[in-house]
């Protein structure tokens, strides 16, 4: 992954984490799930573009997070990442049940 390709993937990232923070604000949990979905989702995109080697290793998502780290307070963990990819590798497109009761 070259710098230019991180440095668009880090600002789209951004723009979300924008959008995310002002939603939850005022009291919309659902949108945590939906950012976490169209987190993974270009992530997912990204790591098709990727050579063999950068997707074996994972050293794509650390220095995504570093980078992340860089430009916001509270950074995204290479964990988070990796869990946000995965949450939209097993839900995909699929409809999402918000108003589910335990």
């Amino acid at each position: 992954m070259d710098k230019k390709d991180l440095a668009q993937l880090s600002s789209k990232i951004i723009k979300l984490y924008e959008k995310l923070g002002k939603d939850t604000a005022l009291g919309k949990n659902s949108y945590i799930l939906q950012a976490n979905r169209e987190l993974g989702k270009l992530l997912n995109q990204v790591e098709k573009g990727l050579n063999t080697a950068e997707k074996t290793k994972g050293s794509w998502i650390k220095v995504l997070s570093i980078q992340l780290k860089k430009k916001l307070k509270h950074g995204f963990s290479e964990r988070m990442l990796f869990y946000a990819k995965r949450f939209y590798e097993v839900y995909g497109e699929s409809k999402l049940n918000f108003n589910q009761t335990s």
